[in-house]
């Protein structure tokens, strides 16, 4: 099986996966493959939509089942808890539509909000539409990146696996790094 058509057969659900833990460079490399061919990029933003919305979801409802006793066992969660409830409060609208837009937020608020008084419906009402901007917005980014690179360099399929591979291989870095940073504090 060549590498497209394992890409054609598994990158959805690798992507609603990696959209549902975190999401923003996959998204992009997936807009990119699509650009490329291999993959559809109205399914990419299909399965990014649903595995953003439904990671969103899971994180919130851990936050309502368990955040509280979470957040009292460990001090400095204690301390981010109170300023982010301060901002939740009067923000939370605003909070809901754009959080995954901005890096290291994406799986702690979600939970932060599950242990607030903001409602289930309307975080999800919420979710749901800042989980669809932000798919559009990744997929279409991803998209054109790979059309101008396609546009601009005319052996693009010499060196499509160097690329893809370049950022698989950035991606796990910078999971590591995040990774141990996360256990040194």
């Amino acid at each position: 099986m060549s590498v497209e058509e394992l890409l054609a057969h598994y990158g959805y659900l690798a992507l609603f996966i990696g959209t549902f833990l975190e999401g923003e460079t996959i998204l992009l490399v997936a807009g990119y493959l699509s650009s490329l061919g291999h993959l559809d990029l109205t399914y990419c933003i299909t399965a990014a939509f649903c595995g953003s919305l439904c990671g969103d979801q899971f994180a919130f409802y851990i936050g309502r089942w368990k955040g509280n006793s979470i957040i009292e066992k460990r001090e400095s969660w204690r301390r981010s808890a109170n300023k982010l409830a301060k901002m939740i409060e009067r923000y939370h609208e605003l909070i809901v539509l754009s959080f995954r837009f901005f890096y290291g937020l994406r799986n702690v608020t979600p939970f932060y909000l599950g242990t607030t008084s903001l409602g289930s419906v309307k975080f999800l009402l919420l979710n749901a539409t800042g989980a669809f901007v932000w798919a559009l917005t990744f997929g279409f980014a991803g998209f054109l990146f790979g059309s101008v690179v396609e546009r601009f360099m005319t052996n693009v399929k010499h060196i499509q696996m160097a690329v893809i591979g370049a950022v698989a291989v950035t991606v796990c870095v910078v999971w590591i790094i995040r990774r141990n940073r996360k256990h040194k504090k």
